[in-house]
Order: C-alpha cells, then sequence, then structure tokens
C-alpha cells in the first residue's frame, strides 16, 4: 500500500482522523504532512493530529482528537459531575 492509503484506512477506523506518529508510522515525512496540509487534503485538528478533508466533524471526533494529542498509549475517561450541578467532564491522560 501506498502511504496516503495507509492513512486513509487509519482514518476510517478513527472518525477521519489521523496523528502525526502514526502518518510517519506508515512512510510520510514531516514535509509530506506539511505538503498535505499546505495542499488541503490534511486539515489541523489539534497539535499533531490532523482530520482528512472532507471528514466531517463530530463529537466524537473532537473526543478522539485530544485522546490523538497525547500519543500512544492514551486514554480517556469522564469525571463525574461535582455537587455544585456542573455536567460530567472528559479527561485524556497517558
Amino acid at each position: 500500500m501506498t502511504p496516503d492509503r495507509d492513512i486513509v484506512r487509519i482514518a476510517a477506523r478513527q472518525h477521519g482522523l489521523v496523528a502525526r506518529h502514526q502518518a510517519t508510522e506508515v512512510g510520510l515525512s514531516a514535509g509530506a504532512i506539511r505538503a498535505r496540509v499546505r495542499s488541503g487534503r490534511l486539515l489541523r485538528i489539534r497539535y499533531d493530529v490532523y482530520a482528512l478533508a472532507g471528514a466531517p466533524p463530530t463529537w466524537e471526533q473532537a473526543v478522539l482528537a485530544a485522546v490523538l494529542v497525547f500519543g500512544p498509549g492514551a486514554s480517556l475517561r469522564t469525571r463525574p459531575p461535582d455537587d455544585s450541578g456542573s455536567c460530567p467532564s472528559l479527561l485524556a491522560t497517558r
């Protein structure tokens, strides 16, 4: 497979997202990633996290982007609301 096909395959499992470390693992250099961002094929969503052009933004995508920022081994957990009646919050950790 080509790196671009691998990126599409990864993004298909991740709500249209790919992390920089995933892109480099399939053979894209930092310059190749920058070129795809400049051309609009990849959109920078967060630090070192990109969406494929045309991937619809969703709540799940936003949550996963927060986890991907932390890299391999990151996880997501919810923090229950406190007694003030606030909403539960999400916490991404490594």
